[in-house]
């Protein structure tokens, strides 16, 4: 049978070359430096690996040998420094080196040895933090206790931790004065010497709210901080999540000014843009039981400048309808407390029950230490109709009190 390609012919010849072409390419790019690191843990594997100059040309496709004659004089050097951060000073290291076409493997085998154990440890704090409970948590953690393995990361982490934890609490001028490492290879063991001073604790100076959403009184009861508290960056992150959690607010920014290194007070300014007053919401639906529904949803988040709110929701069936407001006024802690009001009109049936319902309600939410009590009262009127149009009336009255604790982020 003779077959016609015509004008295609080359075409198909002009694809098999590419394709010949990108298999060698290919070919090029698979060459690299296997390094294989067995019978450690991670730890160590992953620190060996972080120091070996292997580990820059592993992907490279240019390592000859002459290169990877150089690459391995630093092997056993590269990897007993590795290992000493994590306690090994007197490891055991070989390698093999594989040659395969244009790729290359190294396998490392290493044995750490005996490590050196923490014997003495010693942290202590001085200043007017030397009693801060976040300084005291960093100290009792389990990071360098005696008889641990020396892990000069871990060393380096509760530096860390205590100097971070003493200005996030308003010791700005925290400082170390002494942090000792010392290290006795032969008899394998390190003491530890941390020293802090805290220096004294910063307040906070003028606070600054540049805004004009809600009442200032009103902005001030939002804040999580009042000039001449403690400065810190716990209360500063709960500050900007209540403005943000607010929807007062389309953006926050909270900035800290330069510190009075003499009235150890550090000013505060806040820019805060209003966000959109008015929410409109619809959802359309279909269900079995409902067949189509729809829902409307309007949400005043900012009735007048003392922050009160109005939520108002129509819901349409072909079985229920409702209509419900609810009206919030904002009192003390705006974030947390508030007086409510509520009042809903519906109308369900229930197969042969036609069911009228009508309900008012108010409460009151009040922030008590860690916890959220809310006290309420609920007026209840609905009538029950059946099919033959008999009907029944139930009036209740049902006070009522609640409590939930207050997420630590808020409070």
């Amino acid at each position: 049978m003779n077959r016609r390609f015509g004008a295609h012919a080359p075409l198909f010849a002009r694809l098999g070359v590419a394709l010949f072409a990108l298999c060698l390419a290919s070919n090029a790019r698979a060459a690299a430096i296997e390094i294989i690191i067995p019978d450690v843990s991670k730890a160590v594997e992953n620190n060996v690996r972080a120091f070996l100059s292997l580990t820059r040309y592993a992907e490279r496709d240019d390592v000859n040998a002459e290169t990877m004659a150089r690459l391995r004089r630093r092997i056993v050097t590269e990897t007993r420094e590795a290992l000493q951060p994590l306690g090994y000073y007197e490891p055991e290291v070989a390698y093999d080196v594989e040659q395969r076409d244009s790729s290359w493997r190294v396998t490392i085998r290493i044995t750490p040895g005996r490590p050196v154990r923490l014997s003495e440890i010693s942290i202590s704090v001085t200043g007017a933090g030397e009693n801060e409970r976040a300084l005291r948590e960093v100290i009792e953690a389990e990071g360098l206790k005696p008889g641990l393995r020396l892990n000069h990361g871990t060393y380096e982490h509760v530096k860390g931790d205590l100097l971070r934890a003493a200005k996030n609490n308003g010791y700005l001028e925290a400082r170390l004065t002494k942090n000792e490492l010392v290290i006795d290879r032969s008899a394998r063991r390190a003491t530890v010497n941390i020293q802090l001073d805290t220096g004294p604790r910063f307040h906070y100076g003028e606070i600054s709210i540049a805004q004009d959403v809600i009442e200032d009184d009103a902005m001030r009861r939002l804040l999580r901080m009042r000039t001449g508290d403690p400065y810190t960056l716990d209360s500063l992150l709960r500050t900007q999540y209540v403005l943000d959690d607010s929807m007062y607010f389309s953006a926050v920014d909270i900035e800290s000014g330069d510190a009075d290194r003499e009235a150890l007070t550090v000013p505060i300014r806040i820019t805060a843009e209003p966000n959109r007053k008015h929410r409109f919401a619809t959802s359309l639906g279909y269900g079995t039981d409902t067949e189509a529904r729809g829902k409307f949803t309007w949400d005043n988040r900012r009735v007048n400048r003392s922050g009160h709110r109005f939520k108002l929701e129509l819901l349409g069936s072909s079985v229920k309808e409702e209509l419900g407001a609810r009206y919030a006024i904002p009192v003390m802690d705006i974030a947390l407390e508030k007086l409510e009001f509520t009042a809903s009109v519906s109308e369900e049936e229930l197969g042969d029950t036609l069911s009228q319902r009508q309900e008012v309600s108010s409460g009151l939410t009040q922030a008590i230490g860690q916890w959220q009590r809310v006290l309420f009262l609920r007026v209840l009127n609905e009538t029950s109709t059946l099919a033959d149009q008999s009907s029944d009336t139930d009036f209740l009255l049902i006070p009522g009190i609640s409590y939930s604790t207050l997420p630590s982020y808020i409070v």
